[in-house]
């Protein structure tokens, strides 16, 4: 039987038991290679080499391959978070999150806030604008950019308003998010269940690619997970965006 709970929300906090964690894709991985599935036996090296199709697998799933019969790799909705971000009165420029890839659609006002919707423009565009009238009020222009790369920290962005928020505003936007390797602390994969075997499949054609020189099997499955993975993400978007006037 399978025990759920649930915070003070109505949200499931547990995940589910059908799902594959850090050590599960491990065991299974060194099975396959001839380790064993005794995940606390291996040696640093055998970890480390398991660790590295478990992250090629992550990255081949996260940014699937293009399909036979499509143009375009699919794009998973669970990398498309929806966030908030607060101004500050007087504050033009913030810093996006560590895990933001790009902008999808525009900023929007809380709600009750009847303004009109935050264009997106180009960076040079605020800083013509800046230059001609620096002013405080409600943003009506938005641009993000690149900030300059740390080396250590890793490449971050931020976004720059206009005109400069003249308060506390909440603003809602969705963004693509760049997925991080599963560790002991975060052990699942995004995309929960639904896409355990797809995963597995993915982590297990890296690792035969490499025995084999060449995908076998464990290719040809995860295609086929994948393309019902694919299937299983679409059901995710509205049947209907409304009516057509």
């Amino acid at each position: 039987m399978l025990l759920l709970a649930f915070d003070k929300f109505g949200s499931q906090t547990t995940e589910s038991t059908l799902s594959l964690a850090l050590d599960g894709l491990r065991a299974e991985l060194g099975y396959f290679i001839g380790y064993g599935d005794d995940v606390t036996i291996y040696t640093t090296k055998q970890s480390s080499h398991i660790q590295r199709h478990l992250d090629t697998g992550l990255r081949r799933f996260y940014y699937a391959p293009i399909l036979p019969n499509e143009t375009e790799a699919h794009q998973w909705r669970f990398l498309r978070p929806v966030t908030t971000l607060s101004t500050v009165a007087s504050t033009a420029d913030y810093n996006l999150p560590s895990n933001f890839g790009h902008l999808i659609g525009n900023f929007t006002f809380g709600t009750n806030q009847a303004f009109r919707m935050i264009e997106t423009t180009s960076e040079q565009k605020i800083r013509e604008r800046r230059q001609q009238q620096s002013t405080n009020g409600i943003p009506r222009m938005c641009a993000v950019r690149p900030k300059i790369f740390n080396p250590v920290g890793g490449q971050r962005f931020e976004v720059l308003f206009w005109p400069t928020p003249d308060a506390a505003y909440t603003l809602t936007y969705r963004y693509s998010a760049l997925p991080s390797a599963v560790a002991s602390l975060t052990p699942y994969p995004l995309g929960g269940e639904a896409h355990a075997q797809t995963i597995l499949e993915s982590c297990l054609a890296s690792a035969e690619e490499e025995m084999y020189g060449s995908g076998g099997s464990h290719s040809q499955r995860f295609v086929a997970c994948l393309t019902a993975s694919i299937s299983f993400d679409n059901k995710m978007a509205p049947e209907s965006l409304g009516y057509n006037g």
